[in-house]
């Protein structure tokens, strides 16, 4: 019985651990943007309500694994980028040692954005 409160006590250190990471994370990615910060912060705590009576410990592994997965992808795979102004389709991106980056990413080059079309089917990664 000892065991099982000390293991829940564990699992709760990490559950409330992952929850600041994130937090953090969001902080730093959305610093100077109050709106995304806000929603991000909201959602994160309701995610993190909706499950607090998840007791199954391999669920709550499951649930911090994730965490940290999502966490992962705000530092390294989100950029967030502020027009430039005065100048037409110019945007600043912050790239930070975290950012996910590939050797054939060229930054000096202008990046150009194409909206989707219309009725046009998404593309997905594995395709």
């Amino acid at each position: 019985n000892s065991k099982i409160s000390t293991m829940a006590a564990l699992l709760r250190t990490q559950v409330l651990r992952s929850y600041k990471d994130i937090i953090r994370a969001q902080r730093t990615l959305f610093k100077d943007d109050r709106e995304p910060l806000i929603k991000s912060r909201d959602e994160t705590r309701r995610k993190y309500l909706e499950n607090k009576d998840v007791t199954d410990p391999e669920q709550v592994k499951a649930l911090i694994k994730f965490a940290y997965e999502c966490k992962e992808v705000l530092e390294g795979g989100v950029v967030q980028g502020v027009k430039v102004e005065g100048k037409e389709n110019t945007y600043r991106v912050a790239i930070t040692e975290k950012t996910w980056t590939t050797k054939n990413t060229d930054l000096t080059e202008p990046l150009t954005f194409f909206p989707k079309e219309k009725g046009a089917r998404q593309r997905c990664c594995k395709e």
